[in-house]
């Protein structure tokens, strides 16, 4: 007789990373009043993140909505550094717990008045804690252009849980350059002109006093988050070889 033995709350297989999805609208002129992202499929039971940045007016408000009627919580924003004091840019940052299914999901960000540049990027797991998914957040934004392997980051957060995704939003100012992702993440999706990027990363323990990080090849000014959710309570990781054990 075969038992497999699973180990409970080990590893970082309990949060996994399902799919992805963005949209944008950068034509100036008199802009507009909402951003939907492409249609991408949704299970039950997830957790949606999205990064959404617009330019005009810091008092615009923006609420985001999709086909399947998910409850988005807004978490922080950045309206500072360079892109802030120049360009009137502003970097949001959302979550969706526990989400409803829908094969063919759009997310819709409306804002209080037409903006004339805006994009949204969101990114869905699974396995994350269905009623308090949300731990923590940092932000972070530059004055001067900076290039480089991890010239761009947060301000220092520190999580609570072992297993957790941290995700990453950075918008960037120039487009025509090549990203590095930070250290310890993964690179996640774009929009399609390569002006907001994402990252994550899945942990196996307390991270204390860290940063997200990012980079470009060329010099950029940029707006960041990281937004950090615990995984489901008892959940299980993925299993490695060395996790089962055969017993006759």
């Amino acid at each position: 007789m075969y038992y497999q033995i699973q180990k409970q709350g080990s590893g970082s297989g309990n949060i996994t990373r399902v799919n992805s999805t963005s949209g944008f609208y950068s034509s100036g002129g008199a802009g507009v009043g909402t951003v939907t992202t492409s249609a991408f499929s949704v299970s039950a039971g997830n957790a949606l993140v999205c990064f959404d940045v617009w330019r005009d007016d810091f008092s615009q408000t923006v609420a985001l909505t999709d086909t399947a009627g998910n409850t988005f919580t807004s978490i922080t924003s950045e309206n500072g550094g360079s892109l802030g004091s120049t360009g009137n840019f502003i970097t949001a940052a959302f979550y969706a717990k526990n989400t409803s299914a829908n094969a063919s999901d759009v997310i819709t960000a409306t804002y209080s008045a037409n903006t004339s540049y805006t994009w949204l990027s969101c990114r869905q797991y699974s396995g994350a804690n269905t009623s308090s998914p949300l731990d923590t957040s940092a932000i972070g934004a530059n004055s001067s252009q900076v290039c480089g392997a991890n010239s761009m980051s947060t301000g220092t957060f520190t999580t609570t849980a072992v297993n957790e995704v941290l995700v990453g939003g950075f918008y960037i100012q120039l487009t025509s350059s090549t990203p590095f992702v930070g250290s310890g993440y993964t690179l996640g999706n774009s929009t399609s002109d390569y002006s907001l990027w994402t990252e994550d990363q899945l942990t196996s323990s307390i991270q204390t006093g860290v940063t997200a990080t990012f980079g470009t090849t060329a010099c950029n000014y940029f707006q960041g988050i990281v937004v950090t959710l615990k995984a489901a309570t008892g959940a299980t990781s993925t299993i490695s070889p060395m996790d089962v054990m055969v017993v006759r």
